[in-house]
């Protein structure tokens, strides 16, 4: 939201807002902001299935080292029984 003093945006064509960068081509200039956008919907992917991938893995880590606590627990209480008797 833009502060109410604040001059408006102006308007720019769809077809003129987005300029081609020579360097890249999977890259383009807004010409209302100034932004530069990567318009590789590939990559884009690629980078979602690597993402998706790496939190699996984080959560995964995380389960075996749940596991290993609780196979640490039942040994400690194992162990408890087996001096008792």
């Amino acid at each position: 939201m833009r502060a109410p003093d604040a001059p408006a945006a102006p308007f720019v064509p769809k077809e003129d807002r987005f300029h081609k960068v020579k360097e890249n081509s999977s890259l383009v200039r807004d010409v209302t902001n100034h932004a530069l956008l990567n318009n590789n919907i590939d990559a884009l992917n690629a980078y979602k299935q690597k993402k998706k991938r790496s939190v699996q893995i984080e959560t995964l880590g995380t389960e075996i080292n749940n596991l290993k606590s609780d196979m640490t627990e039942i040994k400690q209480m194992l162990n408890q029984i087996i001096q008792k008797s």
